[in-house]
């Protein structure tokens, strides 16, 4: 293992999924960095699939996981978040302002301050407003499970979308947190901010992710060509891009 980096670094799942989703990504990291390499479950996913969460708001899940990376003894920590980990890290770094050195969005959903997930992703096909995101079919005449394959088995092999579409079915992200305006400006947290693009994304586009880029007041953007699941398909190539954007914030301060 080489010991060229030595930050800790803390991963956020988004929707359907679970920490591990950043098992991949994980083993690629720990080839090059020495740091502690953490990933948390949002309640209803991963390890706590069986809690009802229902009823939790963005502020308690911010504060038990807050909790869960104090109890590893994680500190200055790079908080990376994917997906509709987007709305949830800024309550993260806003309630813990000192335990986060860096927010890496990785092809994050970052809603407005006062619009929630759910108004930034829309319920139509993507086109039919331009105001929202839409979905690349309609998820009001689509099956769930193939709402989740149109959105999640792009650039991945067959065996990996079996697998992956059958651990995404067990996993509920509380309807509570996608209907919860965002309440944590942004630009209130003082801590450097990066974006990665995935060029081939089916879920958020990348004219939407740089939207998403700018309200996180992101000062470096990284692109990959891949799509939304980039920690499985290209873990190699996301783990440098992690690596890098940390070394250009490291140098900016």
């Amino acid at each position: 293992m080489s010991t060229g980096c030595e930050n800790n670094f803390v991963f956020l799942h988004g929707g359907n999924h679970g920490g591990w989703c950043w098992a991949r990504l994980i083993e690629s990291l720990q080839h090059q960095c020495s740091g502690t390499l953490l990933a948390l479950d949002i309640p209803g996913c991963g390890k706590k699939r069986a809690r009802p969460a229902e009823n939790i708001c963005l502020s308690q899940v911010a504060s038990e996981l807050i909790a869960e990376v104090r109890q590893a003894g994680i500190e200055d920590a790079v908080l990376v978040g994917h997906s509709m980990a987007g709305v949830v890290m800024p309550y993260l770094a806003d309630q813990a302002p000192g335990l986060f050195s860096h927010l890496i969005f990785v092809t994050a959903c970052v809603p407005r301050l006062g619009e929630s997930v759910m108004q930034t992703m829309g319920s139509g096909l993507r086109g039919l407003d331009p105001a929202v995101v839409g979905y690349p079919v309609d998820p009001a005449t689509t099956d769930p499970f193939e709402l989740m394959r149109a959105m999640f088995a792009p650039g991945l092999s067959d065996e990996d979308v079996q697998w992956l579409l059958q651990e995404c079915s067990q996993d509920s992200w509380p309807m509570s947190l996608a209907v919860e305006p965002l309440a944590v400006d942004l630009c209130n947290i003082r801590v450097p901010k990066s974006y990665i693009v995935t060029a081939a994304d089916p879920i958020l586009p990348p004219a939407w992710q740089g939207r998403f880029a700018e309200r996180a007041g992101a000062a470096n953007q990284l692109t990959l060509d891949a799509a939304h699941e980039v920690f499985l398909s290209h873990p190699v190539a996301l783990a440098d891009a992690l690596l890098r954007a940390t070394d250009q914030a490291q140098a900016m301060q």
